[in-house]
């Protein structure tokens, strides 16, 4: 459902196969994905994290093991560019965050 949720988002460059995504969560990813839009991510991560499926400090995670790039100028995303586009989806919800509601409707529905 992951799967389906990040590509019909078109929340990476890329299309994101269930391996990557998996490998992704695990922190095991073979070379990184670029962001399309960083606060979309950021509403995706934050919704997980509000229904425990990933632990809270993801934002250190994706920060510190360089797991995402920025789409412009291919820097991993930092701690602070995390942060601010998690600040900004809590009060203004980016485009596409309907399609990311209805995935978390289904993943706990199981």
């Amino acid at each position: 459902l992951l799967t389906e949720c990040v590509n019909e988002t078109n929340m990476f460059t890329t299309t994101v196969s269930t391996k990557i995504l998996t490998d992704f969560f695990n922190c095991k990813l073979d070379g990184v994905l670029k962001v399309n839009n960083t606060r979309l991510l950021a509403y995706l991560m934050m919704q997980l994290s509000c229904y425990n499926y990933i632990i809270y400090e993801w934002q250190s995670v994706i920060a510190n093991n360089k797991l995402i790039l920025k789409k412009i100028k291919g820097e991993p995303l930092a701690l602070t560019d995390l942060s601010s586009a998690t600040d900004q989806a809590k009060n203004i919800y980016p485009k596409g965050y309907e399609i990311i509601d209805k995935y978390i409707k289904q993943l706990q529905k199981g």
